[in-house]
């Protein structure tokens, strides 16, 4: 089945595994995201693209921003945080902020996809290691963990990368 290895580490108490089981299914399944971090205090999803080079930022958040608004709409939920950010440097960031509770699959996997439609071959990706079997098994743990956070929410922050094909979860921030 899953050939990437992953390994959790924990700073004092137990993970709460549906929280570390969402950042590892995320970032199994969408190799396009560099690292995510979920925060306790905002119950909010912070997940992070890497590019390369010049993008159409501005034409992305907007395109972004109107696919939340609408589909959220189309959904009747109600979205408390929803933005992105650019962080610049010698490779750029991008961060897209979501709630946990109105965040849903379908939203991320939307998001994922325009981001990869606008940014292309700038956009920073790890070689996608799954087969078609393992992606609907990843899509299925990430559907059930956002729904245990939409009910519970997040006990703990925890912050999950990508390490040499490996994928690396932290407590805290």
């Amino acid at each position: 089945m899953i050939s990437q290895s992953v390994t959790a580490m924990s700073f004092g108490s137990q993970f709460t595994s549906f929280g570390t089981g969402l950042l590892i299914a995320i970032l199994l399944r969408y190799p396009e995201i560099g690292s995510i971090n979920c925060n306790q205090d905002e119950q909010v999803l912070n997940i992070k693209f890497l590019v390369k080079g010049s993008y159409p930022y501005e034409k992305l958040e907007e395109t972004l921003l109107d696919a939340s608004a609408v589909f959220n709409q189309m959904e009747r939920r109600n979205v408390k945080v929803c933005r992105i950010e650019r962080r610049s440097e010698e490779v750029d960031m991008l961060v897209l902020t979501r709630d946990l509770a109105s965040l849903t699959f379908d939203e991320m996997n939307l998001s994922v996809q325009i981001i990869k439609g606008m940014i292309g071959k700038q956009l920073i990706s790890e070689e996608q290691i799954l087969g078609e079997e393992d992606k609907v098994f990843q899509e299925d743990m990430i559907i059930q963990s956002l729904a245990a956070m939409r009910a519970r929410g997040a006990e703990n922050s925890l912050t999950a990368l990508r390490d040499g094909g490996r994928v690396l979860v932290f407590r805290g921030n």
